[in-house]
């Protein structure tokens, strides 16, 4: 997917935007982090959103800052997350749960997010606790998983 994105950037430049959202799902999901910066300043960069930053933007910068273990930027990135969920909310929330639902999914994974982080900060001496913390956790969501609705973006 990586290779796809990248080679449409270059030959339709006019839709980068479009492709540089597939090549940044597709790095993140890769654990390619490189890559997952290059997208995002090259989507600053060019503007892609005339300032309303995407939720998977957000996202992206959220898991980086796990990543690097820096509290300061995630809490910044979830909270512009969270702010860029308001809008697509409350205009669906007042049509139906249907069209409500993929931001109330997202909502969840803020919460989930920043139910975890304390626990990337913990001692090092507490590296075996943390280690079942994190297999229960997993094996939590698994659960959870399985009663979701069947959508792409909410799996």
């Amino acid at each position: 997917m990586l290779t796809h994105a990248d080679g449409g950037i270059a030959r339709y430049p006019r839709e980068a935007h479009n492709f540089r959202k597939y090549g940044l799902e597709a790095a993140w999901r890769l654990g390619r982090w490189d890559m997952v910066k290059e997208y995002l300043g090259a989507a600053q960069q060019n503007n892609d959103f005339n300032g309303k930053v995407p939720f998977d933007n957000h996202l992206s910068q959220i898991l980086i800052s796990v990543k690097e273990l820096d509290q300061v930027q995630f809490k910044k990135h979830v909270r512009k997350a969270r702010m860029s969920l308001f809008e697509p909310l409350a205009a669906s929330s007042m049509e139906s749960y249907q069209r409500a639902y993929p931001s109330l999914v997202k909502l969840q994974i803020l919460a989930e997010l920043e139910g975890i982080m304390p626990h990337f900060f913990r001692d090092e001496a507490d590296t075996g606790s943390r280690d079942e913390w994190l297999q229960n956790t997993l094996d939590f969501w698994e659960q959870r998983l399985s009663l979701t609705q069947p959508s792409l973006m909410g799996r």
